[in-house]
């Protein structure tokens, strides 16, 4: 026992200095490259295909509506961007337009990245806009491709893991 607190008192004194991380100092033989993709640049991306997908969500999704109201969500539209190459891995964060909305949150996939459309009314005010991107706040660049919504409505409810390929 007493072996046991003399070690916790030793891992104590030595483990902050252990895990410091502020010595970034790198031999100049060792200095990392650039990362692939630092610097790319939306025009390097391809769509090349646009899926809509009615789902029935894994999980229950819950926002709050500025009215402090809590909305509950089991199903939502999820729109999948397929692209010739893997997205750029950059330091800088992809922003996604459909049209003027900028999407506020995506996921990725084998193939590319998904999005969630929960209400029906920003699905159908999305309809025939162009798809864009942008790097770090800059502006966007067009991929080219609208989405079209316009037959929603005859979509199967699918399971989303299903849709997802999980």
């Amino acid at each position: 026992m007493k072996a046991l607190f003399i070690f916790i008192v030793l891992l104590a004194l030595f483990a902050p200095s252990a895990c410091d991380r502020t010595n970034t100092q790198v031999p100049s033989s060792q200095t990392p490259a650039a990362r692939p993709g630092a610097d790319a640049k939306p025009d390097s991306l391809e769509l090349t295909d646009i899926e809509l997908h009615k789902v029935r969500l894994s999980y229950p999704h819950k926002f709050r509506e500025k009215d402090g109201n809590d909305k509950v969500y089991e199903q939502a539209w999820v729109v999948l961007l397929s692209f010739k190459t893997s997205l750029p891995v950059t330091d800088t964060s992809l922003d996604f337009y459909i049209g003027d909305y900028r999407v506020p949150e995506y996921g990725g996939f084998k193939d590319g990245i998904y999005l969630r459309i929960y209400e029906e009314s920003l699905l159908r005010s999305l309809d025939e806009k162009e798809i864009s991107v942008g790097v770090g706040g800059n502006k966007e660049q067009s991929l080219g491709k609208k989405l079209h919504t316009k037959d929603y409505g005859k979509l199967p409810i699918e399971e989303e893991s299903a849709v997802l390929k999980r």
